[in-house]
Formats: structure tokens, C-alpha cells, sequence
């Protein structure tokens, strides 16, 4: 299912302005609408073009973020060993940049958690999330550098989802495993979070989690609704829609 999501991640912050000032910027957001469209290689391309004017930038924060987004590029692709090389090359910079965050956080430390779940490190990427969360609740308003790495309302509600996502994905790998009831719980926050934020790619994939856990708890119809909200929602979006038959 992981797999069949790769489309729909492309969402992520695509609604950023296509055409900003900063070519790196540019490339970035490029990379991600690329990804959006299908077309992952030429995605790809773009992302490592962010890297390379980033680094001739010297922005620190820019270079983290640039990476971040080449490693998910890399990981819609299949390339998992790269795509970590580069999340922790992001993490590196970060740590020397902020050293009391060491770990990546916002978009860039959920995205990061993804690709753990993927792994199969399930640990990790809770432990991950579970401090992405906490930083979330903390705010960045003590420091301007923090800010400029995260996405402020959205911060928090992504780190539930991703706390969501992974106890799902756990139970989905081990269906014998009990479906913690805290998922429920955090999905519902991750929820109410992106409709305060008015972030219809965030609802989209919440919708998708929450059916998901539903179909583990036995509740059909309710999964089917949550699918078809993420569906209609994608197509409003004009995002890659999702197969109907992959949820039944």
C-alpha cells in the first residue's frame, strides 16, 4: 500500500507558488509538482538541480530542505539506500545548524518516517515521530532558524498522522497484532489540524490513514467513506487518483 501511496504523497506542499524568486526554490517546488504528474525521473532531475544551487548558495537551511526533497524524490523512485544517504546528510546539517534538534521534523521528519516505515524500522520511526511531536507542541517561536525549517500549523498534525500512519502499518504487516485505539485518537487531531491549516493535500492523505485503519478494525463502511473523501478529494486537486479497487 506504501507503494500505491507514492502518487499521492506528491501532494506535499506542491501548493507553494510554482514560480518563486529563488531558482533553488523553483527547482524544488518543480521537483515535487513532477512528482505529482507521474513523472518521477524527470522529478528527480530537478530535485538534485536544488541541491546543486543550494550549496553554492551557502544557506544552510536551504541546503537541508533541498536534500530532504531529493531524498523523498529518491524514494518515490525506489532508491532507498540513497534516499536515507541524503535524509541524513539533511540531518547532519541540521544537528551543526540546530543542535538541540538533531532529527529532522515537519514535512522533511515525515517524510523521513515514511521511508523508515517502508524499512520496516518501525522503532525508529516512532521514536521519530513521537519527538517530532513534542517539538511541534513546544512551537519554534524561540527561534527564527527553527522556524524557517518548519510549516508551523501544520507541524503538529503532521506528526500525529505519522504516529497514525506507523502503528498502521505495523498492524497492516502483522494482522495479528492489536490495533491500538490511539490511532483513532490521532488521526481525529491530525485532522481537525489540517482543516484549521486549510491544507486539502494533508486531508486527503489523513482520509486515506483514517481508512485504512478503519478496514483493520473492521469498519467498512467507514473505511469506504474515508476512501472516497480521499479520492474526491485528490480529483479536486487534480492530484493522481488513487485505484477504488486497491481499498477494497
Amino acid at each position: 500500500l506504501l507503494r500505491e501511496r507514492a502518487h499521492l504523497r506528491g501532494r506535499q506542499r506542491v501548493a507553494a507558488p510554482v514560480r518563486a524568486a529563488e531558482p533553488r526554490v523553483r527547482a524544488r517546488h518543480q521537483a515535487e509538482l513532477l512528482t505529482l504528474l507521474g513523472q518521477a525521473d524527470e522529478a528527480l532531475g530537478r530535485a538534485q538541480v536544488g541541491v546543486s544551487l543550494a550549496d553554492e548558495s551557502g544557506d544552510t537551511h536551504e541546503m537541508i530542505i533541498e536534500r530532504a526533497v531529493d531524498a523523498w524524490c529518491l524514494h518515490q523512485v525506489g532508491n532507498m539506500t540513497e534516499a536515507r544517504n541524503r535524509f541524513q546528510e539533511a540531518e547532519a546539517l541540521q544537528e551543526k545548524l540546530l543542535p538541540d534538534r538533531p532529527t529532522l521534523f515537519s514535512l522533511w521528519g515525515y517524510r523521513f518516517c515514511e521511508l523508515l516505515v517502508e524499512l520496516g524500522e518501525w522503532t525508529e520511526a516512532r521514536c521519530r515521530a513521537l519527538r517530532c511531536l513534542r517539538w511541534a507542541k513546544r512551537g519554534h517561536s524561540d527561534s527564527d532558524q527553527k522556524s524557517r525549517l518548519g510549516l508551523g500549523l501544520l507541524d503538529e498534525p503532521l506528526a500525529r498522522l505519522s504516529l497514525a500512519e506507523i502503528h498502521i502499518a505495523m498492524s497492516e504487516a502483522a494482522p495479528q497484532r492489536p490495533v491500538q485505539s490511539f490511532v483513532g485518537q490521532q488521526l481525529a487531531r491530525a485532522l481537525r489540524g489540517f482543516h484549521k491549516a486549510s491544507k486539502r493535500e494533508f486531508l486527503a492523505l489523513c482520509h486515506l490513514a483514517y481508512g485504512r485503519w478503519n478496514r483493520l478494525t473492521g469498519q467498512t463502511e467507514e473505511a469506504f467513506r474515508h476512501f472516497q473523501h480521499c479520492q474526491d478529494l485528490s480529483n479536486e486537486m487534480g492530484l493522481v487518483s488513487l485505484q477504488a479497487d486497491r481499498h477494497e
